[in-house]
Order: structure tokens, then C-alpha cells, then sequence
């Protein structure tokens, strides 16, 4: 497999498979979640001249792998909560270890893959660091896009003041931006509207930062996804479905190719500069007069809906961004 340039660390799914139909034939590695459990071996090795990383019997260098896809998939935690990481917990190890465990293979992993002078799609770092939504809000406000009010705070008289300054329009969603959801309840972290009986339980919730905002009015909500240069907006027609606040939950609405302003897709693409990121998917809301309003931006957003109903060739996108020279 001398000839590997593609190295892929994804969840196996469907949207890995729509990059990978578009690669030539044994021109992508793909490292798995379960790569080690699956029979598979992986070292680094430091010489004193220069590092070598091996997947099995393929030594890894830059003349080998000239880019790399990494998009962290989830896995569940001891609290059966999902979270996101490139691989998962072994069954082979004792409870008592198997955290230990992870991050130990996680960190000789990823650490090994950054030593690799290549072309990432998103580097593990720069896609870590571009997850907190706070320091999104403040660059898009200072990028000239209009942001929501937003108050997060772990005092329920700060929150109870902001709900009133807002008329009670106000929605509230996870600070963090994959907080995931329990599986064994089905419980869902939604985004929902804040009402005036829910403000009696801020006194009663443990002391943790919740994040309030004002709810925007939407003719639409935009999904904009960024592949390298190629800027890709979705019109999500979410007021005509049953979850009018978070388009997530009913995938039956209209979704139409959209023409992004050009004073926003400029500051889109200066974001994600700013930012580190090679791809990255945008949420927007455009309100009945008009004007569009930055939520925020996933650096590992899903695009598979976007292909499917759509019609944007995203998966094309970014197979052809790997495979440039």
C-alpha cells in the first residue's frame, strides 16, 4: 500500500463512504473507531533523525499521506452519555481501566498523526479549540454579523433578569457543542423556548453555567457548509415542520440550495480562517424581514442531509480538496 495518500480517523458511516466512492482505488486508508480491536496494529516511533508512524505493515510519512480527513465520531462514556472522540472505549479492558485506556490510545494516535506534515481536514487541534460557542459569537459580532442577546450564567437571577429584558422570548440550548444526549432515556438536548414556569426551577437545578438567548423569528434556517473555499448554503424550511426551534428533529421540511449574501459568506470564510478550519458547518437564521442572524458553527457538522436533500455535491468537495497536490 506504498501508493496510500488518504488517511481517514471516522466513525464508519454513510457520509465516510460518500467521501470514499469518490477516491481511486487504493488511494485511502481508512482507520476506524475499532482499528486495534479489529485485529489491526499501530506504532510511533521516535529515531533521533526522524518519526515513523505505521498502520500495520504501512510506515506513514509524507511521501506516503499528503492529507488527512478526521472527523471524531461518539462513543459512550461510563455515564452512557455520548460524547466525541476518534475511537472508542475497548471491551477488553476492566472498567476500572478502560478510560485510562482510551485516552491512552487516543493521545498515541492522534499524537502520532501530528507529527505528519500533511493537509488536514480538520486538524485535531484547530477543530477541538473552534467547539466553544462563546468566542464563535463574539468573532462573528466582530466579523459584522448580527449574533443573538445572549446571557450565560449559573445565577438564576442573572438568567431571571435577562428572560425579562426579553420579554420571555427567550430559548435556551447546551453551552457546549456536544453535550450528546442519554441513550438508555432517549432524552434529547434540545433547543427550546424558556417559560415563565421553567424560571422557578433555575433556584432548584445544580449550580452549572445555562446559556439563555433571544429567540431570533425565522423564515428560514440556513445550513452553510464550508469545504476549503467551496461554500455550500442550504435553505432549511423549518417553519413548515413540527419543530419549528430546532430543524434537527423533523428532517421532513423542504431543504433548498440557497444564495448566501456575499457580505456573509465573506465573513464566513473570514471566520473560519480565523479559526483554523478547513470545513465547517455554519447555522443561520433568516428572519421574516430579512436579515440573517450567526448561531453558530460546527467544525464537525453532518453534510449527508445537505447531499441527500439538498443536492450539494459535498462529499465530492471534500474528496477533491484531499486529493489536490
Amino acid at each position: 500500500m506504498t501508493d496510500v495518500r488518504l488517511l481517514f480517523i471516522a466513525e464508519e458511516n454513510t457520509e465516510t463512504r460518500r467521501i470514499q466512492k469518490h477516491f481511486p482505488a487504493g488511494s485511502w486508508l481508512h482507520v476506524s473507531p475499532l482499528w486495534l480491536e479489529q485485529g489491526n496494529s499501530f506504532c510511533w516511533r521516535e529515531t533521533g533523525t526522524d518519526s515513523v508512524l505505521e498502520f500495520n505493515e504501512l510506515r506513514v510519512d509524507a511521501s506516503v499521506i499528503r492529507s488527512a480527513y478526521y472527523s471524531p465520531g461518539a462513543r459512550l462514556n461510563p455515564s452512557g452519555l455520548i460524547e466525541q472522540g476518534p475511537l472508542k472505549v475497548s471491551g477488553l479492558l476492566d472498567d476500572a481501566y478502560a478510560e485510562f485506556g482510551l485516552e491512552e490510545t487516543v493521545s498515541g494516535f492522534v499524537g502520532g498523526l501530528l507529527t505528519l506534515p500533511v493537509r488536514w481536514m480538520n486538524h485535531p487541534l484547530h477543530g477541538r479549540n473552534a467547539e466553544y460557542k462563546l468566542p464563535q459569537l463574539a468573532m462573528a459580532r466582530a466579523l459584522g454579523l448580527r449574533v443573538p442577546r445572549t446571557c450565560v450564567s449559573s445565577d438564576p437571577d442573572r438568567l431571571r433578569d435577562f428572560w425579562a429584558e426579553n420579554d420571555g422570548r427567550v430559548i435556551t440550548k447546551n453551552v457546549s457543542s456536544y453535550s450528546g444526549w442519554k441513550i438508555s432515556e432517549r432524552i434529547a438536548a434540545i433547543t427550546r423556548q424558556v417559560h415563565r414556569h421553567d424560571l422557578e426551577g433555575l433556584v432548584l437545578a445544580p449550580r452549572i453555567p445555562t446559556l439563555f438567548q433571544e429567540m431570533i423569528p425565522a423564515a428560514v434556517d440556513l445550513r452553510v457548509t464550508v469545504v476549503g473555499e467551496e461554500v455550500y448554503a442550504a435553505a432549511i424550511h423549518s417553519q413548515q415542520g413540527a419543530s419549528t426551534l430546532d430543524w434537527r428533529f423533523d428532517y421532513t421540511v423542504p431543504m433548498t440550495k440557497f444564495t448566501l449574501d456575499e457580505s456573509v459568506e465573506s465573513a464566513l470564510r473570514s471566520m473560519m480562517r480565523d479559526l483554523g478550519l478547513t470545513y465547517g458547518a455554519a447555522d443561520f437564521r433568516v428572519t421574516p424581514e430579512g436579515e440573517y442572524v450567526f448561531l453558530e458553527i460546527n467544525p464537525a457538522g453532518i453534510f449527508e442531509f445537505v447531499e441527500e436533500l439538498a443536492g450539494h455535491p459535498i462529499s465530492s468537495s471534500i474528496a477533491g480538496w484531499l486529493l489536490q497536490k
